[in-house]
C-alpha cells in the first residue's frame, strides 16, 4: 500500500510538472484560438491576475494558496530558466517561493493548468477562480484576452 501511495504521489508530480527540472526552457506554442502563447514542455502556461508582477525594482510575488495550487501548478526550475524560438530572453528570471525557483516572464509568475495536457489547446484562458482571472501569456509578455489570434 505505501509503494503505491508513493508511486501516486511521483505520478501526480510528474502529471502537473510540479518537480523542477535543472533548466525550464519556456517556448512559444500556437493555436488557431489564441495565436501564440507561452508554453513549457508544450504546455500551455499562464499569469495569474491577484499575483504582484515583478519589475521596476519591485519581486514578483505569488497568491496563489496551496489548495489554488493543486489546480494551477506552479512552473518551477533547479536552477535557471530560459528562452528558446520566439519566447524573449530578457523576460525570462525566476523568484524563490516556497524553497523552490519559480520561473517568471515578464516578471509574472507562471503556472500550468492541471486539465491541459502535453501537445494540447490551452483549457485555462480566462477563467475566473481563487479570487482573480487566469490568462495565457503572448511572446511580448502581455496577457492574451479574448481570442487572441
Amino acid at each position: 500500500m505505501k509503494r503505491a501511495v508513493i508511486i501516486s504521489v511521483i505520478s501526480l508530480l510528474a502529471a502537473h510538472g510540479s518537480a523542477a527540472q535543472e533548466t525550464t526552457t519556456v517556448t512559444v506554442a500556437e493555436s488557431d484560438t489564441y495565436g501564440e502563447y507561452l508554453s513549457v514542455d508544450d504546455k500551455p502556461v499562464y499569469l495569474f491576475t491577484t499575483d504582484v508582477q515583478g519589475g521596476g525594482g519591485a519581486e514578483a510575488s505569488i497568491s496563489c494558496n496551496e489548495e489554488c495550487r493543486a489546480a494551477w501548478p506552479l512552473v518551477t526550475t533547479g536552477t535557471s530558466a530560459d528562452a528558446e524560438g520566439e519566447a524573449q530572453s530578457d523576460l525570462i528570471g525566476t523568484v524563490e517561493f516556497d524553497n523552490r525557483n519559480v520561473v517568471t516572464y515578464n516578471g509574472w509568475p507562471l503556472y500550468f493548468f492541471a486539465r491541459d495536457s502535453e501537445g494540447n489547446p490551452p483549457t485555462g484562458q480566462e477563467i475566473e477562480s481563487f479570487g482573480g482571472e487566469w490568462y495565457l501569456i503572448a511572446p511580448d509578455g502581455t496577457r492574451i484576452e479574448g481570442e487572441g489570434a
